[in-house]
This record gives structure tokens, sequence and C-alpha cells, in this order.
């Protein structure tokens, strides 16, 4: 999440990392704000106002509850609650990319052992080569040639308020790769630091979130009110 010139101590880490995770939440609040205000048709609460709300609701880490949209709902106005995740930052969970480099492992390894005659030097190298690799892009991202590797997934999911209320979208994306003319913009001393890589490809995944809402985030229509039955006379 960070570069630092020194490692931190043992018993200073679970702090400052505590203290990184909610500077860049709070970041990605922002932008997402910023982002789906400025999407044709949206009036966005702004980002101050909300986390007042939000704040009053005590939300720390949890999703929100059914009892927390609603009142938040009321509190608001709002006709939809976005609510957004970053499971991943920086480092991808084992369990969404160990079965896909498994089977892509598996492949490789087929053509190059029949290629090869199944040599065990061969295929040995081509494991390590292979692990050494895809572990550090996955396990952390990795800085090489200018171009950047810092993976970053975010989810947002879209609830409707109100009596036609329900979940209504939900979408994520995965930035990964980080082209060296976009870092170009940064001074050399900070093309490095995994932060600015972090929070270009956090600033990219937000952006491509927010333009997919503005195309395909619409409300519900909602049919007429059943009407009351009438006391017999």
């Amino acid at each position: 999440m960070q570069t630092f010139e020194e490692t931190p101590s043992p018993e200073i880490e679970p702090v400052i990392r505590t203290q990184l995770i909610e500077e860049v939440e709070l970041r990605a609040q922002r932008l997402l704000t910023e982002q789906l205000a400025a999407q044709p048709g949206f009036r966005v609460m702004p980002f101050s106002e909300t986390r007042r709300l939000v704040g009053n609701l005590g939300v720390r880490w949890e999703p929100l509850s059914d009892a927390q949209l609603r009142a938040l709902a009321d509190e608001s106005g709002a006709d939809i609650i976005v609510t957004g995740r970053i499971p991943d930052y920086g480092a991808v969970r084992w369990q969404y990319w160990v079965g896909g480099w498994a089977m892509t492992a598996t492949a490789h390894l087929m053509t190059v052992g029949f290629a090869s005659g199944w040599n065990p030097a061969i295929v040995g190298g081509f494991m390590a080569l292979d692990l050494s690799t895809d572990l550090p892009f996955w396990w952390g991202g990795a800085y090489a040639f200018g171009w950047g590797l810092r993976p970053v997934r975010v989810q947002v999911e879209a609830v409707q308020t109100g009596r036609c209320g329900g979940p209504l979208w939900d979408t994520q994306t995965v930035m990964v790769l980080i082209p060296g003319k976009t870092l170009a913009v940064f001074p050399p001393e900070e093309r490095r630091r995994k932060e600015v890589q972090l929070g270009v490809n956090l600033e990219r995944a937000i952006r491509d979130i927010a333009d997919a809402a503005g195309r395909s985030l619409r409300l519900k229509p909602c049919g007429p009110e059943p009407e009351s039955e009438q006391a017999p006379q």
C-alpha cells in the first residue's frame, strides 16, 4: 500500500495500516461522489453531507443493513443509495487468481513438457520462472521499465429506495496495468512509489464504474399503488 524508506516496526505497523486504509477509503468515497456527480442526469448529495449522514449511523467497516439503508434514505431523500467496497488493493486474494493461474500454468507446462521431451531441467526451470513472475505480479504488484502492475478491484452496488425499493444495479472493475505514459505525469521520484501507482489505478477504476453507472444505472419504474380495500357499507 505504501513505500517506506524504512520498514515500520511490528508495533507501529498495525496502526499505520489502519490509517492508510482509512485514507484510501476516504479518497475512494470522494472520487466516487465526484465522478457520479459528473454523469448527466444524476443529482448527487455532496460528499461532506454524505459523510455526516453515514457517520450519524455509526457505520464503519460492515455493509449497510436494511434498517441503515432505510434510515439513510429517509435522512437524505435519495432515490438511490450507492455503496462500494475495495476488496483488493495492491494484492489480489488467492481465491480469485489461483484457479486461473493453475489452469494457465498447466497449459504452459504441457506445451513446454512435450516440446522438451519432459526434460526435468527445462520443465523445472520453466515452473520456477513462471512462479517468480506471476506470484509477485498478483501478490503485491511490481514496477518495471516505467510501467506499473498494481491490482485494484472496486465493487459498487446501488439500491433503490422507497415503495419499489430493492437491489437495483451492481458492477465491479479491476485495474492492473499502468502504462508508462500515465505515470510519466509524475516526478521521477514519485513514479516508483506504491501509493502513487495504486492511487492511479483506484482513480481509473472508479472513473470506469462511474461511466458504467452513467450508461446503465436507472430508477426502476413503479406500478400504481394498490387501492386499499373499501370497507363494506
